[in-house]
């Protein structure tokens, strides 16, 4: 025991060793502390999940044999909506707007095979939507609509139908890239305008077809004659 006291205070003196153990003791403190730390966020976090990444969550009616025989709509009326936004899970509710004038996108020229398709727009605040373009706005002058897709549409396409068909899969840039027209259509036989289209992003929280709500307000009232139904 002598010689153990001997080896542990050769060349130390009582202040340093006092020093060791304070500074261990501090060390010891503030592991512990970082623990509890630790535990409190994750605590917080669990419990209030939308602090740093709220929950959007998309509803819809149940389409039944009623609806499809046209003996009730499938929408969404007022005082539905306040009924949802009253609940106390519900932070904020949007309702989808839609087109209610017929729209086709087309392609011509020969960078891309020629193809026209029926469409459909709708929108919703931009605050619901996952991404961030600048190019996403409506300019009149410039007569761009930007588009947004849901990258579902896109998955379908690479891993589904472009395999089964033999055709090249297609990388987002690129698609990005594509220059497309978009036909709106008044009522009454000649009544159209073409404008040009650009997919400016790729959503995984909407899946539809987006445009920028000052767009689609300003086209509703210059091309829409569709009845206006409930939001769905």
């Amino acid at each position: 025991m002598r010689l153990l006291y001997q080896i542990l205070w050769k060349d130390h003196s009582r202040v340093h060793l006092l020093g060791a153990f304070l500074g261990t003791l501090a060390g010891f403190v503030l592991l512990l502390a970082g623990i509890q730390f630790y535990m409190d966020i994750k605590s917080v976090l669990s419990e209030n999940r939308d602090l740093l990444d709220p929950e959007y969550i998309v509803i819809n009616k149940k389409v039944n044999i009623a609806n499809t025989l046209g003996l009730t709509g499938g929408g969404f009326t007022e005082e539905e909506i306040a009924e949802i936004e009253a609940q106390p899970f519900a932070d904020q509710v949007a309702a989808f707007n839609s087109n209610e004038f017929p729209v086709q996108a087309y392609t011509e020229g020969d960078q891309v095979p020629n193809f026209i398709t029926d469409l459909f727009f709708e929108a919703i605040p931009d605050q619901y939507i996952d991404v961030k373009s600048e190019d996403w706005k409506w300019d009149p002058e410039t007569g761009t609509i930007p588009v947004i897709i849901p990258q579902d549409y896109l998955n379908l396409y690479n891993f589904g139908f472009a395999p089964s068909q033999g055709l090249p899969q297609i990388p987002k840039g690129v698609l990005s890239m594509i220059n497309f027209k978009l036909r709106l259509q008044g009522q009454g036989r000649g009544n159209y305008d073409d404008y040009n289209g650009r997919i400016v992003g790729f959503s995984n929280r909407v899946s539809s077809i987006l445009v920028p709500v000052d767009f689609l307000e300003w086209a509703n009232e210059k091309y829409g004659y569709f009845k206006k139904n409930d939001p769905s």
